[in-house]
């Protein structure tokens, strides 16, 4: 690793030191004499690296010398960094004596009178130090010039999966923990192998590891084919396929000296089969390379695994893995000191040796101690650093940073797929008190961090060259940031609040690259930033406003490229002054153009178009157009120009006075086309189409809010739209005429707001439709439903929204079930006059027969009177139908229903439910997982859950008829893992009595007949952890003392929430596991108290509708992650604000929310 750093490192290095600028530079600083020894030092050095990069494989002396030249390098470049850095300074100081300086050219005149500082000449003499000392061990270690060739080391692929297991010590809890991995299931994925890491420092045992798994008698029975490959330094990929193919089973043959059919045939041979592979000492950190290697595996059978040995980590990172969080540790010193007896005298103990036993424990306890310090010492001299965000970081998990003081890179990452709008929460004392302990920083990166202000220290990081603040809270960016003269890149993308820019931005004069997408309170440019002539990216360019930025200057901006978005248009005075922008000769990637949404006498119609015709950019590179509130009536020829080959995703949007589309058929990439608010377009037709060969790639087209569309004719034209498979049309309500030829590709159908006319024709013509979803469609009645019905063979999911004129989904069962073959799922919501699912035939007791269908949802349909469901049902919703009388589930013996819903149906006829349906009283376990029952208020009784065998939730709630409840039975409910009862004041008054599922985790209760003060001892579960008990919410409460809670809760709770404790007011509780607390309600609680057993586990605290509550204990506050005080809290959210008596104890926890 450190031999790739150093060889890319060193020639820039050479280069800077040869330059013309350092040496003015140099020269005036006295240190000409030391830039010349160390140009040619390091010239000496980089002649001997190839050397060096074999030899370091068989040697740690040679390692040693190029980790410590690695870190030599970096303290050189730091040092030629602030000559340059401090020339700048000077430059940008004497601006005003000489505005037309240019800040990039280090010439004399900006050097003059530099002092030679003593902290310089003591940096210079420890660099000369230094590299004298490795051109020393340089010749010591017999290092010389040779070509670049490396030749194969081909010893170390000679290691096998053969060993000895006597000589083999400790490693046992490692092993059965890669076992697990390697014997359990992957979780859904695009690849059916998963990998298995083991990555550490040389010598530390990995492949011993590997040797111990692939030897397992576990391992061998669970996979099908096994093999191992030692791949080592030599990365020869057509050589490891033709070894992983032997190695497996396969048998090589002639034709196989072709790359390609070697893989087709590893490929054919490992198809549908589970194996393990085991590579053995991978130094490859080519991910291209990786992927080309394991691409033919990718036939295998789910459940495959890869274990990898490698003490390289570019590749495991690539792979998503942490190799801080894969490292495989030193041996224990216990397994250390047996490991020594068995090497230095043939048996795994000092016993019959004793006399020896010191001099073992000493040499082990020497090895340990050095790799400590050695540890310490590496911390001292990291460069690059990342650290794996969690939900709430505290200044804890940073302070080992404090101790890398040469640190170049700050990362944050994320494990997993995570939402781009997913945050983290982060201390503020980390950005006070941290950043400024690490004044060498180059790339610092704090994205989504919530980050509401950015410290004033963020300034003195003079050598950062890459600064990411996306999507935090920021408003505006403290004035000294533009001292930060080496910064080629500010991402400040998705910060919603950002008001403004620094004034001084103009100083930034070697910054590239300023991302500020998503950015709307950001209304004007920074001052000064035309003069930014290095800009490459610039994604948000706002014309006019109180800075008063001209279009014009954006001539200046040569090297402008990828993605931009230009806003207020409307505030460019003629087009001459967009044709000086010179956009013909920009290669955008991406390009965002609008106007003003005010559409009154000041938009001039012609200026506008005649402006957006200059924006034309350079066809090389655009993949994606928008234009926004465009005011012209037609759009100039370059929109819809066939010679964008690369276009792929155009939008026009509120675009009102367009009475024309341009012809966006000859984009000949295009894939998706998004059309909304064009308020003038009465007929979409052929002008459309162009002249050349319609729409040969479009895969999405969506037409929304067109108030005045009435036609869209494509007829006679034959291959239209021969890729689309999304069609989306939103409230166009005029349109009503659709000539259209078939469209065969088409999957998904989405109409909203359309006339009934408009469906009945696009079912016609896309017979192939799968899913399809139709929303407040007039005219649509249950005669001209019949006829879309017959075209819905092909439909998979069908969703019915706010119909209200249909009343039936389909007239006869027995058509319909022949009709929708394909039928999965099927959701019918606010569709009020809906009084069944089918019209005739309708018999209580006798169950929908459409065998397809899976999911069944009725949502909100007010008139609805009974609901059936096919035995092949599984998962059923209905919600809100508040005249339905009768719920028919599967009449099999148990069905194969997985999920119940039935919510506020209230005249429900039913008065019992449980582990049985309603036609059949079979006592067969049901394959339910999930249940949730609310509103039910005819519901008497639940019975037979010893039936429910699988149910792993179970929700009943606001049942105000329910009576009873066999909890008798809850003991034999073991997959049980989350319950919840609560508003049923007529529970019989025995329950709760201590009966509970035997691995409950999550348990919601409360408001039932029996109050809690009653409840006593309750016996939970010790797995039990969440915990929600409700006393009367909205009410008084009858809870007044926390000793009546003494006996309830069980210490095995993470997570407590007490809800409706109106008479609480203290609370004081021995959970010393508990990290969550929360209260909800809680109208007389005004302290907590006793929190010694809480320090040490209490993370988060939250207050709801605490009006009295005021008093926290001082000695928790600094632990917490996060304090949330939501809706009336006033004495405590006046405490705990800035000023407040608790904001020096709060001011630091990562998330406040008050």
């Amino acid at each position: 690793m450190a031999e790739l750093v150093v060889s890319a490192l060193l020639p820039v290095l050479v280069e800077k030191l040869t330059s013309a600028a350092l040496k003015s530079i140099a020269r005036y600083k006295g240190i000409n004499a030391e830039i010349k020894k160390w140009h040619r030092s390091l010239t000496q050095i980089q002649n001997v690296l190839a050397d060096a990069s074999q030899k370091e494989i068989n040697s740690q002396s040679v390692k040693r010398w190029l980790n410590d030249l690695q870190h030599l390098a970096y303290e050189i470049d730091d040092v030629l960094d602030d000559l340059a850095t401090d020339a700048m300074e000077r430059e940008f100081s004497s601006e005003s004596e000489a505005s037309s300086s240019k800040v990039r050219k280090l010439i004399p005149s900006c050097c003059t009178n530099f002092p030679k500082s003593t902290k310089m000449l003591d940096k210079l003499d420890m660099i000369n130090a230094i590299l004298q000392e490795l051109l020393k061990e340089k010749a010591d270690l017999g290092l010389s010039v040779i070509e670049e060739h490396r030749p194969r080391i081909e010893n170390r692929r000679f290691q096998s999966s053969v060993f000895d297991p006597s000589v083999i010590v400790g490693r046992q809890a490692e092993k059965e923990a890669l076992v697990q991995q390697l014997l359990q299931a992957d979780g859904p994925s695009h690849q059916k192998f998963g990998i298995v890491p083991i990555f550490g420092m040389g010598g530390v045992g990995k492949t011993t590891l590997a040797r111990l798994l692939y030897d397992d008698q576990r391992v061998k029975k669970h996979f099908e084919l096994k093999g191992w490959v030692c791949i080592s330094d030599d990365f020869d990929i057509f050589g490891r396929t033709k070894d992983i193919f032997k190695s497996v089973g396969g048998e090589l043959k002639k034709e196989h000296e072709d790359f390609n059919k070697l893989h087709e045939a590893l490929r054919d041979y490992i198809r549908g089969k589970r194996f393990l592979l085991v590579l053995d000492d991978i130094w490859c950190e080519s991910y291209p390379d990786w992927q080309t290697l394991i691409l033919p595996l990718c036939t295998c059978a789910p459940g495959s695994k890869i274990i990898i040995t490698t003490r390289k980590d570019q590749l495991l990172k690539r792979l998503g893995y942490d190799p801080l969080n894969k490292q495989l540790e030193s041996l224990s010193y216990d397994d250390a000191l047996s490991l020594f007896a068995l090497h230095a005298l043939g048996v795994k103990n000092f016993d019959s040796h004793l006399s020896l036993k010191p001099h073992g424990e000493f040499f082990v306890r020497s090895d340990i101690e050095v790799k400590k310090d050695t540890n310490e010492e590496m911390l001292e001299k990291y460069h690059h650093m990342s650290f794996v965000c969690e939900e709430y970081v505290t200044y804890k998990k940073f302070e080992a940073f404090n101790r890398a003081k040469s640190l170049r890179t700050f990362l944050a990452t994320s494990v997993g797929v995570v939402n781009k709008w997913n945050t983290f929460n982060l201390s503020n004392k980390i950005l006070v008190d941290l950043l400024i302990e690490l004044p060498l920083l180059r790339v610092l990166s704090l994205s989504k961090f919530d980050i509401s202000e950015v410290p004033e220290s963020i300034g003195t990081l003079r050598h950062l060259r890459y600064l990411n603040l996306s999507r935090n809270k920021i408003r505006y960016l403290p004035e000294n940031i533009s001292n930060l003269y080496n910064l080629q890149t500010l991402i400040l993308s998705g910060c919603q609040n950002l008001a403004m820019l620094p004034n001084s931005f103009s100083k930034l004069q070697n910054l590239r690259h300023l991302d500020i997408r998503e950015t709307p309170c950001l209304d004007q440019m920074p001052l000064g930033i035309g003069e930014l002539k290095s800009l490459q990216t610039l994604s948000k360019i706002i014309i006019g406003g109180k800075s008063g930025f001209e279009i014009t200057k954006l001539k200046d901006f040569e090297r402008l490229c990828g993605e931009v978005s230009i806003v207020d248009l409307d505030k460019v005075q003629n087009a001459a002054d967009a044709s000086m922008a010179n956009f013909p000769q920009k290669k955008l990637s991406k390009l965002k153009v609008v106007w003003s949404k005010v559409w009154d006498d000041s938009r001039n119609e012609m200026l506008e178009k005649d402006v957006l015709n200059e924006l034309k950019p350079h066809n090389d590179k655009l993949i994606e157009l928008k234009i926004r509130s465009y005011g012209g009536s037609e759009f100039p020829k370059w929109v819809g120009d066939p010679l964008f080959f690369h276009l792929k995703h155009v939008s026009l949007s509120r675009c009102k006075r367009c009475t024309s589309l341009p012809p966006l058929a000859q984009l000949q990439s295009l894939k998706e086309l998004f059309i909304k608010y064009l308020d003038g377009v009465e007929a979409v037709g052929t002008e459309l189409l162009g002249t050349c060969r319609a729409f040969p790639s479009l895969e999405i087209l969506a037409f929304a809010r067109m108030y005045k569309w009435e036609k869209w004719s494509i007829n006679n034209v034959e291959n239209v739209f021969p890729c689309l498979k999304q069609l989306v049309i939103e409230d166009c309500p005029n349109l009503v005429e659709v000539t259209l030829e078939k469209i065969h590709s088409l999957n998904v159908l989405k109409l909203t707001k359309c006339d009934c006319r408009v469906l009945r024709r696009l079912v016609e013509v896309a017979s192939s439709v799968t899913k399809l979803r139709i929303e407040n469609i007039s005219g649509l009645n249950d005669v001209v439903w019949r006829g879309v019905i017959d075209h819905l063979w092909a439909v998979e999911e069908l969703s019915i929204f706010r119909c209200d004129e249909i009343r039936y989904v389909w007239e006869l069962e027995a058509v319909a079930s022949k009709v929708l073959v394909n039928l999965r799922d099927l959701a019918v919501r606010y569709c009020y006059n809906l009084v069944s699912l089918g019209e005739k035939e309708y018999d209580e007791d006798s169950n929908l027969q459409i065998a397809s269908l899976r999911t069944l949802t009725i949502y909100g349909c007010t008139k609805m009177k009974n609901c059936s469901c096919p035995d092949s049902i599984e998962k059923l919703e209905v919600e809100y139908c508040s005249s339905i009388t009768s719920i028919s589930l599967p009449t099999g013996a148990g069905g194969g229903l997985k999920s119940l819903t039935i919510s506020n149906c209230e005249k429900l006829l039913e008065k019992e439910w449980g582990g049985q349906n309603n036609n059949n009283r079979s006592s067969m376990a049901m394959p339910l997982e999930y249940v949730s029952i609310w509103e039910w208020r005819n519901l008497k009784s639940i019975i037979n859950l010893n039936c429910l065998v699988h149910l792993t939730r179970l929700e009943i709630k606001n049942c105000k008829g329910l009576e009873s409840l066999p909890d008798n039975e809850l003991p034999n409910l073991t997959s049980l893992k989350h319950l919840s009862i609560r508003k049923c004041p007529r529970m019989d008054g025995c329950f709760p009595r201590g009966l509970w599922p035997p691995n409950l985790q999550i348990l919601e209760i409360g408001e039932l007949k029996k109050p809690i003060s009653e409840w006593g001892s309750q016996n939970f579960p010790t797995s039990l952890v969440d915990l929600t008990l409700y006393d009367e919410v909205g009410k008084d409460g009858v809870m007044s003392s926390c000793s009546q809670l003494s006996n309830i809760l069980p210490s095995s709770l993470t997570s407590l929430e007490l809800r409706g404790f109106g008479k609480l007011e203290s609370f004081s509780m021995g959970l010393q596991h508990l990290q969550r607390l929360s209260f909800f309600d809680c109208r007389n609680l005004h302290k907590l108290s006793d929190p010694q057993h809480l320090i040490n586990s209490l993370q988060h605290l939250s207050f709801y509708d605490c009006p009295n509550m005021k008093d926290l204990p001082e000695q928790l506050l600094p632990s917490l992650l996060s304090l949330e005080i939501w809706q009336n809290c006033p004495n405590l959210k006046e405490r705990c604000s800035k000023g407040g008596s608790y904001w020096p104890l709060v001011s630091n926890i990562p998330s406040i929310i008050k």
